[in-house]
């Protein structure tokens, strides 16, 4: 995990914003997501505002009938014809769990074509979405408050897949076209839940295609690493 935070953190600093390969944001940097190309979005009563310290960007407790969350859109994703692969160190303070059903706390990824994969996570349960309101995997029971844990999302022509620890959690079909405007997403975007958290990285790979110059910062990125040792893109009820 050192190694590939290390890889992360040099794939930020030698790419700019038209790069293409790795998007994302790590806290490591010391800085809001706002400053690392994300948008921030809020709406509802008054909340603590985010703050990053020692490696680790910290929110909530958020409001329940509101919302807090961070946009991106790189585009470049078409999960039909390839597949994206989204990493998160991520720890839940505390994560309510609606009846629509909705965690506090999501991941959502929307491709160019509109399909949607989204990452709900409750203080004690993880699944997996395809639409903003009815088709969801199975509730998977996981305690997501004891420790850091290394979520892993694949989205890929037969769907989605999400791993923790190394560990396979739950899968859910890819969705129809059409359903979400294309970007990345974190944080409470639900309307109908609350949550605390604290995030150390994010990262989406692969967005956009690569220029030629690059593909060789991303080389020289793990190389070196290897030397070593929204208006709201989907409309959340």
């Amino acid at each position: 995990m050192m190694l590939q935070k290390l890889a992360f953190g040099l794939i930020l600093a030698l790419s700019g914003p038209a790069t293409a390969g790795v998007f994302g944001y790590d806290a490591s940097l010391g800085s809001l997501p706002d400053a690392q190309g994300w948008t921030f979005i809020e709406d509802g009563a008054a909340v603590p505002v985010p703050t990053v310290s020692a490696g680790v960007l910290h929110q909530g407790l958020t409001d329940f009938s509101g919302y807090q969350y961070w946009s991106a859109h790189p585009g470049g994703m078409n999960f039909a014809s390839a597949p994206v692969t989204l990493d998160a160190r991520l720890r839940i303070g505390f994560s309510s769990f609606s009846s629509f059903p909705r965690g506090g706390y999501d991941i959502a990824l929307v491709d160019d074509d509109g399909r949607i994969a989204l990452l709900n996570i409750s203080g004690g349960s993880v699944f997996l979405a395809n639409d903003p309101v009815t088709s969801v995997s199975a509730i998977v029971g996981f305690d997501t408050t004891d420790a850091f844990h290394d979520y892993r999302l694949v989205i890929g022509p037969t769907g989605a897949s999400l791993s923790i620890d190394g560990n396979l959690i739950v899968s859910h079909a890819l969705g129809a076209t059409g359903l979400g405007a294309p970007g990345v997403e974190f944080g409470d975007a639900t309307i109908l839940g609350s949550s605390q958290s604290q995030l150390q990285f994010l990262s989406v790979s692969p967005v956009n295609v690569a220029e030629p110059g690059a593909v060789g910062l991303f080389g020289m990125a793990f190389a070196g690493v290897a030397a070593l040792g929204r208006r709201r893109n989907v409309k959340r009820v």
